[in-house]
């Protein structure tokens, strides 16, 4: 890489944060989706004016995506909560009904509409199993908010407290649901989609599908057995590091959020070079800390540092910064002269959106049904995006050697499927609920009754 190339990657990422901070802003001052902004901008300084070199881009993208990869996987099981897990969370059956039908349903249409053969069809309907936590939390909180301000009072103005708080009840439970669902098939798409492709990659070395089996949960034993070490090794070594009501406690604790996810990147790096499975290592490291309290009772520790709690708003940047790239990115690779490939997308999308409608229904209606109102269910029933892991993974298939060229219509079902999320989340519902109230106030007044005058009286048929 020469010195022009340098300088060029240098204020493309500079300039790519920017933007992302801008179309931050834009969402939370207007409500406008920012995810559709960077894709629109990724479009216009790429396809359109050509005013990015596309080169430098492509050339950043095996960094970013190991770095994605490490990310997600890390903040994915900072999200496994053992208790939710174990307690019988609602979250874990609708994340695998909705990843069986969505990958599905995606494996056929692939298939024969594309004309995608096995594994090509099996990797891609893998990638477009899981919902974007990226996209949905925020949508989630602007909903949360929105429906907590609309909420109207219907007899006294006493009650509009407990109405608000049994709103926000609601909404932090469908919440939780949503981030939990996310969380987990973000870690789905990713080790599936990995795992898949060690195979492929073993198997055209004409290796024998029992050893590559058997080497690939070798790797897999290695990168969850770093993983674990290195989460409990971190964790007593972040109790150590407390210094109760020292004066050096706060310079201590302002640079651990940086070292637990450069230590998440470590064990990436290690596992990988030893054999192992990086992405397991960053999962398991991830959640060793998120439940952290159990794992150091486990182990008879008797101080404990909520490290989930600790390093969230680092993670939430480095989210931030890696959200921006990908999703610009996408707007760079958008094949606009290919209007078929939009067309299947589109075709894609809509069926996507079909399918949530029915795994939501299948969820809400079962055995072991998630107790919800209708305009949570509506809220779940659009939450369709695909976002960050998807974007990752799809690059994913040119470092092992195949010419898959996924990452087009990849990125123009994640595009399509964040534009209607947003409008049918941010718009729809909303949109919906001040109609709704007004109506339920009216039903409790009674219908109008046309007056005839103040000391009118019905007329009795005698008289």
């Amino acid at each position: 890489m020469d010195q022009y190339q340098i300088t060029g990657t240098f204020l493309a990422i500079g300039f790519i944060a920017i933007i992302g901070f801008l179309a931050d802003l834009i969402f939370k001052k207007k409500n406008i989706p920012d995810i559709p902004i960077l894709i629109f901008i990724g479009l216009l300084i790429g396809p359109i004016l050509n005013l990015l070199d596309q080169e430098l881009l492509f050339g950043a993208a095996p960094f970013f995506t190991a770095l994605a990869i490490t990310a997600i996987l890390f903040d994915g099981g900072l999200k496994l909560d053992l208790d939710e897990i174990f307690g019988g969370a609602k979250a874990i059956p609708l994340a695998i009904t909705a990843f069986i039908l969505s990958g599905g349903l995606v494996y056929i249409l692939a298939t024969y509409m594309l004309d995608y053969i096995f594994p090509q069809n099996l990797f891609f309907a893998i990638v477009m199993g899981g919902t974007s936590s990226a996209v949905v939390i925020p949508l989630i909180e602007k909903i949360s908010e929105k429906r907590i301000n609309t909420k109207v009072s219907k007899e006294k103005i006493e009650d509009e407290s407990s109405e608000k708080q049994d709103t926000m009840k609601s909404m932090n439970r469908i919440k939780s649901i949503l981030n939990l669902e996310s969380a987990i098939t973000d870690v789905f798409v990713i080790v599936f989609s990995v795992t898949l492709l060690q195979i492929i990659a073993e198997g055209t070395k004409g290796g024998v599908l029992n050893q590559v089996l058997s080497g690939i949960a070798s790797a897999f034993a290695i990168g969850i057995v770093l993983g674990v070490i290195g989460g409990i090794v971190w964790v007593r070594t972040l109790a150590i590091s407390d210094v109760s009501g020292s004066s050096e406690q706060e310079k201590l604790r302002s640079y651990d959020d940086i070292l637990t996810f450069t230590t998440a990147i470590l064990l990436y790096g290690i596992s990988e070079y030893v054999g192992g499975s990086g992405p397991l290592a960053a999962l398991t490291f991830g959640f060793i800390l998120g439940n952290g309290k159990q794992f150091a009772s486990a182990v008879r520790m008797k101080k404990y540092v909520p490290a989930g709690e600790m390093i969230r708003k680092f993670q939430h940047e480095i989210s931030f910064l890696l959200k921006t790239f990908f999703f610009i990115y996408i707007g760079v690779i958008l094949p606009l002269s290919n209007l078929i490939l939009f067309f299947y997308a589109t075709i894609i999308t809509i069926g996507l959106l079909l399918i949530r409608y029915v795994t939501v229904y299948i969820t809400t209606n079962g055995p072991s049904k998630i107790e919800v109102t209708d305009e949570d269910r509506h809220i779940m029933s659009v939450m369709i995006p695909r976002g960050l892991a998807a974007a990752a993974v799809s690059q994913l298939p040119s470092t092992f050697g195949l010419d898959w060229q996924l990452a087009e219509i990849v990125g123009t079902i994640i595009f399509l499927t964040v534009i209607i999320t947003s409008i049918a989340s941010t718009y729809g519902t909303v949109g919906k609920l001040v109609p709704n109230v007004v109506t339920n106030i009216k039903k409790k007044i009674g219908p109008n009754k046309k007056k005839i005058g103040p000391n009118k009286k019905k007329i009795s048929p005698n008289e």
